[in-house]
């Protein structure tokens, strides 16, 4: 999906201050310092109508990196906009964009509603660069959500006696469906006939599942249901 950039944005991360730093993810475990984290100290303020984040607020967090270690309880935002993990450094309160190469996945816990959001690290093409995506189904087949935000226009807003243009931003979820085989396969639409493109060979069967247990797929929650009774299936018959 491609980006509207206007001249404001491109300004905006243009001039934004931009420092590279390894910093010390600010706490010591019993065998000694903490992984360290990498990333970039950014000022991601953005005149908007609409968050750039998934999230509103900092949530606590574990962050896991490809060496296989686990930096722990981070104060930590997921920006929809860049694809990217933000961290708030515990001691400068700086905002450091996170290396997105050293990252294999992370968590945030949601404490007001006792929710827990995994994010893995996936490539769901050849030309992919990857991309974060939060692991809504996990099993035989498992399935994903990136969570995407897109700038899908620009406003006025009025600032003393002047008009100033403003980013108009939206959540634009791109789904992903991995196939037991570990094929990616993205669901153009939230809808029954994307998600029976999605398994042609089974494509009679799934549509008797869903209409059996009445999912219509029209939003996240149906399709988490739909995706749970079709990989009970196939390990059924499998």
């Amino acid at each position: 999906m491609q980006k509207i950039k206007p001249l404001i944005l491109l300004a905006y991360f243009l001039f934004a201050p931009v420092f590279a730093v390894m910093a010390d993810s600010g706490t010591h475990s019993p065998d000694g310092f903490e992984p360290r984290l990498s990333g970039e100290i950014v000022n991601l303020t953005l005149q908007s109508r609409g968050s750039q984040y998934h999230h509103p607020e900092w949530l606590y967090g574990d962050i896991i990196l490809y060496s296989g270690e686990t930096v722990k309880n981070k104060q930590l935002r997921y920006n929809g906009f860049r694809d990217a993990l933000v961290w708030l450094h515990p001691d400068t309160q700086q905002h450091i964009m996170l290396d997105t190469d050293l990252i294999s996945g992370f968590s945030l816990y949601e404490q007001t509603l006792d929710r827990k959001m995994v994010f893995d690290r996936i490539t769901p093409g050849r030309q992919s660069q990857g991309m974060f995506a939060e692991r809504l189904f996990l099993n035989s087949i498992a399935l994903y959500a990136h969570r995407n935000i897109e700038q899908t226009g620009e406003a006025t807003q009025i600032s003393g006696n002047a008009l100033r243009p403003i980013a108009i931003l939206e959540a634009k979820p791109v789904y992903y469906i991995r196939d037991h085989e570990g094929t990616y396969i993205e669901l153009n639409r939230l809808n029954r006939r994307s998600l029976l493109a999605a398994f042609p060979e089974k494509r009679r069967e799934v549509r008797s599942l869903l209409r059996q247990h009445r999912i219509g797929v029209f939003n996240e929650a149906e399709l988490i249901q739909a995706i749970y009774v079709i990989e009970q299936f196939l390990s059924e018959n499998n």
